[in-house]
């Protein structure tokens, strides 16, 4: 399940790069959010938007990426695509009773 979630998480943002002009190639230590990425903070919203969709689609995995508990963490979910992909999956494992 994992490597699912990360795969959608890199897919998104390759696309995002490529709407928003980035020519960096998306990959697992990609950077996201913060000082360290390329993203402003209106293609951030825009890749959080598109990836809420696509776990709903192609995973019938419902998350929300706007609640507290995401901007109140410690260290964001939102720095890169492991972090990224590890808060989808405590919400994926909180969804799934486990």
């Amino acid at each position: 399940m994992r490597k699912k979630i990360e795969s959608l998480v890199i897919q998104a943002l390759a696309d995002c790069y490529e709407e928003f002009g980035t020519e960096l190639e998306a990959n697992p230590q990609s950077f996201i959010f913060g000082g360290d990425s390329p993203l402003d903070s209106t293609a951030v919203v825009s890749l959080l938007v598109d990836l809420e969709a696509r776990m709903e689609d192609e995973m019938k995995i419902v998350v929300s990426f706007t609640d507290e508990r995401a901007f109140s963490q410690e260290q964001s979910p939102f720095h890169d695509v492991t972090s990224m992909t590890d808060y989808i999956m405590v919400l994926y494992g909180e969804n799934q009773g486990e």
